[in-house]
């Protein structure tokens, strides 16, 4: 409806803007209590056909990850539940973009130590850090695996992200080292 004329209708872009904020505080709640990290992100919300018309639509990307797979499920479940409580104002669909399963390896893993060694004679430190990368896939079937990166860079998944290209030869001969040693049973 017309929001002048029908202010009181129902907006899917009002009514989604409630459903996320309600989510996003109900997850960081469990976030701050949880002992791994987990991350919930709503990153594109699209809604609306006119500036005075009370929205008939509106759509919203999630993205819930965890190394953890006790906590993805609890954010999981906690964000369906937030959404599906709407049910009875709303059409709802869900459509599922994709999934990353939760993992990790030890630091102290032979693979991760070969990893660590190979940058070490790079005169590079390495960093353990959780992220989302294609072993996610190997740490759901309980295979061990690490992502090596081979450059330097910062402000990811901005317009201002970089890499210091100057930086990949080294990362390259680190992964180069690592395949090898992995290949020859050096782990």
């Amino acid at each position: 409806g017309h929001s002048w004329e029908e202010p009181g209708n129902p907006s899917a872009v009002e009514i989604s803007a409630e459903c996320i904020t309600d989510l996003l505080r109900a997850c960081r709640q469990i976030q701050e209590s949880a002992r791994a990290k987990g991350t919930v992100n709503v990153g594109r919300i699209v809604g609306g056909e006119s500036v005075n018309s009370r929205a008939l639509t509106c759509t919203f990307d999630i993205e819930v990850r965890s190394e953890d797979p006790t906590l993805l499920a609890t954010l999981e479940t906690t964000v369906r539940e937030h959404i599906e409580r709407r049910r009875s104002h709303v059409e709802i669909t869900w459509t599922d973009l994709g999934r990353r399963p939760a993992g990790s390896i030890d630091r102290q893993h032979a693979l991760a130590q070969v990893a660590a060694r190979a940058l070490d004679k790079q005169g590079l430190t390495a960093t353990f850090t959780a992220a989302s990368t294609d072993a996610n896939a190997a740490y759901a079937r309980g295979i061990p695996a690490i992502t090596l990166g081979v450059a330097f860079g910062g402000a990811t998944h901005t317009e201002h992200e970089w890499i210091d290209t100057r930086s990949i030869g080294r990362g390259i001969d680190a992964l180069c080292d690592t395949v090898e040693r992995l290949a020859e049973g050096g782990w």
